[in-house]
């Protein structure tokens, strides 16, 4: 989008095959080749922020469940004693099990829940990541076609450029906009 002619082969020369013909001006696809490339590092940074994170999180949730764990089985055992304590006693290590029981499930629930939550926090990031890549492909693969090169060895001729109306054609300039798929210039096969 927005070409405009930066330099083009003298008109009427000989050309050899695969000199160039036509070079559009690109300066405005590398500033966006840049600011691509500066987004992708960025949403690489922001990748690696969140795959640490995750780690930690991981790291925190196994530690919480090992000590609801052994909260549980703590319990269990207070439990197996209930025989040679008092009946109220024996009733506040039941309740204390089913308390350390439930903790444990919700402790389960939240590792869970973390998991699957950074697991989507990281798909979406690298789907951001994957897109800035996209871009920069795109962005390189329309800086490689700025420039146009001869078919085949023989001499250009510019078309006229109706851009300004009938009356004003004359052959496309340097500095003329054109647009894609124009007719530009013909290599007549002598």
């Amino acid at each position: 989008p927005n070409l405009t002619i930066a330099w083009m082969a003298p008109a009427g020369e000989e050309v050899k095959e695969g000199n160039p013909i036509i070079r559009f001006d690109s300066s405005s696809a590398q500033q966006q080749l840049i600011q691509k490339e500066a987004a992708l590092k960025q949403a690489q940074a922001t990748l690696d922020q969140a795959v640490a994170q995750a780690r930690i999180t991981a790291d925190r949730d196994q530690s919480d469940l090992q000590d609801a764990k052994y909260t549980v089985e703590t319990a269990r055992l207070k439990t197996a004693a209930n025989e040679f304590i008092g009946r109220i006693q024996a009733e506040q290590t039941k309740v204390d099990l089913t308390v350390a029981e439930q903790k444990l499930r919700v402790q389960e629930a939240n590792t869970a829940l973390h998991a699957a939550a950074d697991k989507s926090k990281i798909a979406s990031i690298t789907r951001q990541q994957e897109q800035a890549q996209a871009d920069i492909d795109l962005t390189k693969a329309r800086i490689a076609q700025m420039e146009i090169r001869a078919p085949l060895t023989g001499f250009v001729v510019f078309v006229s450029n109706y851009n300004q109306g009938p009356l004003n054609a004359r052959p496309f300039r340097v500095g003329d906009n054109v647009f894609s798929g124009m007719n530009l210039a013909e290599m007549p096969d002598m």
